[in-house]
């Protein structure tokens, strides 16, 4: 089951817009790569991939999966990247 993103209003910045992932989405409490996976690509495709800052809302407090993390990151930067590449 996909894990609904309960994104923030993002604020908006000089170089664009900053948005927070939900640090329980990647703690080691049976989320699934699949999900972190889509709800990071659902970030993007709300926020653009141009002018978005993504960080984790409570930034690392050591209960998070170390895979899930390095999944959340993946994610932004690869699909980021083909979405950039799609528009041009």
């Amino acid at each position: 089951m996909l894990t609904e993103v309960p994104l923030k209003k993002p604020v908006e910045r000089d170089a664009g817009f900053k948005e927070t992932y939900p640090a329980e989405l990647i703690e080691e409490n049976g989320e699934t790569q699949e999900n972190v996976k889509e709800t990071a690509k659902t970030l993007v495709d709300e926020l653009g991939p141009q002018i978005l800052i993504a960080n984790l809302g409570e930034g690392l407090g050591g209960k998070e999966s170390t895979d899930l993390v390095q999944v959340f990151d993946d994610t932004i930067h690869e699909y980021s990247e083909a979405k950039i590449k799609e528009s041009e």
